[in-house]
């Protein structure tokens, strides 16, 4: 029953009067005995937040990976300097040369710069890479759960991107790379070079972000409540209608409406990934220097990379291909890299673990409003 609770609140959580009514009916549950199993899976870390997980680009705002090369003395007082900007949504310590890991969210490109600028000048460290996104081939993974216990990856909304001005969304099911058994029982196997246009999105430029979107002051209201977490209730889009100072219908309405038009990517349950039973990850980086397009459909297409980029490459720094992978052990992403290397041709890449997670938390949108 957990199993099905996980999947559906991740997927398809119903954007509804009563949402957790509709989940008991669809679960054999009552919704009071729903609201409780839900209530328990947060104490217990599984489920991080239930929300909106809203496009940054489509906000407005930009964003960017930035490495530092740190004295391995000086990582933890450089990465507790980095972590103080509430524009740092994740900062981590990863082995390798580049050992300080982090992502930049800001209202502006220059306001990005700027905190880079801060941050050079107050740690004193100069090697540092600007790896904003050219590419995005895959941006999101939910976790399927099995009755039976065991845990797999599955992709819903996989590949988000922009053709002709317009945003499209798909909704395939894994890719099988070659004759790899990826796949879960059951799915069809397919040729991933064949779709790596349409997995393929441009990131926007500001300029680009801003003449596409703009936003009533009812809307960013409403995104401010949308970007927290959801209270666990009968009513729980009721209690944000009353913050806002609309009808529950209306907030209902907009929330959809912002998820046809791609400014919100999902609505539901984000899970801690560790606790559901994936403890390691590592991000890989690859160097591609040609068939990019091709290269990252096929590495997006594997479950168990929950992202993967295109960003600059440099003399110092080659690699131009990004996915984060996820897995049981060390070893078992370490298998799962060489299948990626076997599909794709790619052999020169690198592998960076996490050591250290020194934050990890949701970019709060117009805050400063």
């Amino acid at each position: 029953m957990v199993a099905k609770i996980l999947n559906l609140i991740q997927n398809s959580f119903p954007i509804q009067e009563r949402p957790f009514a509709v989940l008991a009916d669809k679960t054999g549950l009552s919704e009071g005995e729903a609201i409780h199993r839900i209530k328990e899976l947060k104490k217990r870390g599984i489920i991080r937040r239930i929300g909106a997980i809203f496009d940054s680009r489509s906000l407005g705002y930009s964003s960017t990976l930035v490495a530092m090369r740190v004295p391995s003395p000086r990582v933890e007082e450089v990465a507790r300097l980095v972590s103080r900007y509430p524009n740092v949504t994740h900062n981590y310590e990863r082995d390798g040369e580049y050992n300080l890991w982090f992502t930049l969210i800001a209202e502006s490109e220059e306001r990005i710069r700027q905190i880079r600028g801060e941050i050079v000048g107050a740690s004193g460290i100069q090697d540092i890479l600007n790896l904003p996104a050219k590419n995005i081939f895959k941006i999101q993974v939910n976790f399927s759960f099995e009755e039976a216990g065991s845990r797999e990856f599955q992709e819903v909304r996989d590949t988000e991107w922009q053709t002709e001005g317009r945003i499209a969304s798909s909704k395939t099911k894994d890719q099988a790379v070659i004759e790899d058994s990826i796949l879960s029982p059951g799915e069809e196997t397919r040729e991933p070079f064949r779709e790596a246009k349409s997995g393929n999105r441009k990131a926007l430029d500001e300029t680009e972000a801003r003449d596409q979107f703009s936003y009533t002051q009812q809307e960013i209201n409403l995104i401010r409540w949308l970007q927290g977490d959801l209270s666990i209730e009968k009513r729980p889009f009721g209690k944000i209608a009353e913050k806002v100072g609309v009808g529950e219908e209306t907030v209902l309405d907009m929330i959809r409406k912002m998820t046809e038009r791609g400014i919100i990517r999902r609505f539901g349950a984000v899970l801690n990934h560790q606790e559901a039973g994936y403890k390691h990850n590592a991000m890989g980086v690859w160097q591609v220097a040609a068939r990019v397009q091709e290269v990252g459909a096929v590495m997006a297409s594997f479950p168990q990379v929950s992202h993967c980029y295109e960003r600059p490459s440099s003399p110092q720094w080659p690699y131009n291909l990004y996915t984060m992978i996820h897995g049981h052990s060390k070893e078992e992403c370490t298998a799962i890299a060489e299948r990626i290397s076997t599909a794709t041709g790619v052999v020169n890449y690198k592998l960076l673990f996490s050591i250290r997670e020194f934050k990890k938390t949701s970019m709060e949108y117009f805050n400063d409003l």
